[in-house]
């Protein structure tokens, strides 16, 4: 008689503008008994199916979605981004600011350089609180 094991993997990823996108996988595994009696084998077949649903998950969240966000959402988002850098427009980059989009920019091979200069400014420590948001806006999409 066989015997049944569930797995399952939910992440949420942090997004612009205070939103988030999750994703969740779950899967029910069939084992022959024999499968229990040898807990290497157990061990191998639940991180097996562990791995596939973790990479079901990981490969939908890297579907890049700023894309699909309609131009009213942009608009809007613009407008809230605008009226909140006014109060920020004088104020420099925090440390945390700056960690952050050399972290993203390392982990994702981007060379800062090119939008640092859209920015104009030529380094890091040179941004305001309101243009590294944005930065970091950019690179995480």
């Amino acid at each position: 008689m066989p015997m049944k094991f569930t797995v399952g993997f939910f992440r949420k990823k942090g997004l612009p503008d205070f939103s988030s996108i999750g994703a969740n996988c779950s899967l029910e595994v069939e084992l022959e008994c024999s499968a229990y009696s040898d807990p290497a084998r157990l061990r191998s077949e639940i991180n097996r199916a562990y791995q596939e649903i973790r990479l079901a998950v990981e490969s939908q969240l890297s579907v890049p979605i700023c894309d699909s966000l309609s131009d009213s959402n942009d608009a809007q988002s613009a407008q809230t981004r605008t009226s909140k850098s006014n109060n920020r427009s004088m104020r420099k980059a925090t440390e945390s600011q700056i960690r952050a989009i050399q972290a993203i920019s390392k982990r994702t091979d981007i060379d800062l350089q090119p939008l640092l200069s859209k920015l104009g400014v030529n380094e890091l420590n040179a941004l305001t609180v309101a243009s590294a948001s944005t930065l970091i806006d950019q690179l995480k999409c």
